[in-house]
């Protein structure tokens, strides 16, 4: 999830599989034939969260449907070049709260054109700054071609090239290519040249020539961890917003759009209304992202008519001390299971064999609480804090649901009854201890297998229900 939000956020908009493992024999070893656990996330049915599936391709699923819909919103158009191995580095510094496209020749000779001052596509997507960044050769059509995008009121930024990007043309090519770069540059002495109704500016520095032109930040947000995309459809706009799983997001955003907001969650598909503000041409939202988390904020000319976002809880009933029954199944080290433990840590580091400290697969906790009344006026959220990886909950005998991503939390209200209530989570790991244990075993007591896997040296990961677990009040 974490490189596909990623990849979402640098305007990747659709994903497809590139492999499903034929796994046709009942009796092989799992997780079976696959990539192993280095290359991507590989999908084969032996896979531990396999019965989970439908849960992570839905959310891709409501990602890539939402990134199809209109046109992405950047203020500059980076240029790849005319040579054939030119291109950017892969974490190209960029100025934060804007973003950037790319476009190859192809893009530039033949589908741009200019409207109001602005490079526009076909398709509607338009750019304020056209970006010449470390083209060092360059063909004297494309020169030309960029001057008379400048003369209609482009912006242009970047160096002037220093050499021609072919051998063939002799003189006149040549000829062609001091004249384009004269056009645009002049002798090289200034800093910035007017054109026809545009700009050039002789530097690669785009946070210089975005400050000179007055051009504002797209967001303004108190981290850069904060990773975005902005794409524009009909009356209203969106925002793609996603934290890494290590930090999340939680404070004022400004947004450069006015309309009212609405988060939209791509894990539960569930809309909801927030506060926003708008204060001159920004819309400022207080936004709380948990680590390894993603939504979409979208912005509508009419008022929503969406619930409000609920506040924070006022009460919490802490489980994290009860007295938790830890089941696994037979056969994987574990032998004195059911575990009783007061304590939520890792299995890796549960009082069993080096075999059961390694175990893979789905293990169940339980336990049970006491509710002494339950309010009309109340809502009550069951967090179960930190989970690797999946957890399926029941609370008195009834499914409630399962969360496989941060936060891991879900509205229990309706399946909690005054007095005792039993909890029952399911918990489910990756194949990746079980495939470290067994690389240090024999190769016929091998319970595992898959192509490439893991050392036998490799630490092993935590997995299990870790929380802190709490049943969390919040007033409607």
């Amino acid at each position: 999830k974490d490189i596909a939000d990623d990849h979402f956020a640098k305007g990747v908009t659709h994903l497809v599989f590139h492999t499903y493992t034929h796994n046709p024999r009942t009796d092989f070893l799992p997780p079976g034939t696959s990539f192993g656990t280095k290359i991507g996330t590989p999908f084969l049915r032996l896979q531990t969260w396999w019965q989970h599936m439908p849960l992570f391709t839905d959310y891709l699923a409501r990602c890539n449907y939402m990134l199809e819909t209109g046109n992405p919103v950047s203020d500059v158009l980076m240029y790849l070049g005319d040579e054939q191995n030119h291109k950017p580095p892969q974490l190209l510094p960029f100025p934060e709260g804007y973003s950037y496209d790319y476009c190859n020749p192809d893009i530039l000779l033949n589908r741009l054109s200019v409207k109001n001052g602005k490079l526009v596509t076909p398709e509607g997507i338009q750019y304020r700054v056209l970006w010449l960044y470390d083209c060092r050769r360059m063909l004297p059509e494309t020169l030309e071609k960029i001057a008379s995008f400048v003369e209609a009121g482009v912006i242009l930024a970047g160096d002037a090239p220093s050499g021609i990007a072919t051998l063939s043309g002799g003189d006149e090519t040549k000829l062609r290519f001091d004249k384009a770069v004269g056009k645009l540059w002049g002798d090289g002495s200034k800093n910035m040249l007017t054109l026809g109704k545009g700009k050039v500016y002789n530097t690669s520095d785009i946070a210089t020539v975005l400050t000179a032109e007055n051009i504002p930040p797209d967001i303004l947000a108190h981290s850069p961890d904060l990773r975005w995309l902005h794409r524009q459809t009909g009356e209203s706009g969106f925002y793609f917003l996603s934290t890494s799983p290590e930090k999340g997001y939680r404070g004022l955003a400004s947004f450069r759009i006015r309309g009212n907001a609405e988060l939209w969650d791509p894990l539960s598909g569930e809309i909801v209304a927030v506060n926003s503000n708008v204060k001159d041409n920004y819309t400022e939202v207080e936004l709380d992202i948990p680590a390894g988390s993603s939504c979409f904020l979208v912005f509508k000319n009419r008022k929503s008519n969406k619930p409000l976002r609920q506040p924070q809880p006022t009460e919490k009933l802490d489980l994290s001390q009860a007295s938790w029954q830890v089941y696994f199944p037979g056969g994987w080290g574990v032998e004195n299971s059911p575990v009783v433990t007061q304590k939520l840590i890792a299995w890796k580091d549960f009082p069993v064999s080096e075999e059961g400290k390694s175990f893979s697969g789905t293990a169940t906790y339980e336990t049970t609480f006491t509710l002494d009344r339950k309010s009309g006026t109340t809502a009550y959220h069951l967090n179960l804090g930190r989970v690797e990886v999946i957890a399926r909950i029941r609370i008195n005998g009834q499914e409630v649901g399962t969360c496989w991503n941060s936060p891991y939390v879900l509205d229990v209200t309706r399946y909690l009854q005054e007095g005792e209530n039993n909890l029952q989570v399911e918990v489910t790991s990756t194949w990746f201890n079980r495939l470290v244990y067994d690389a240090g075993l024999p190769e016929e007591s091998r319970r595992t297998w898959t192509i490439a896997g893991p050392e036998a040296k490799a630490p092993l990961k935590e997995y299990g229900l870790m929380g802190p677990v709490s049943i969390e009040l919040v007033s409607r």
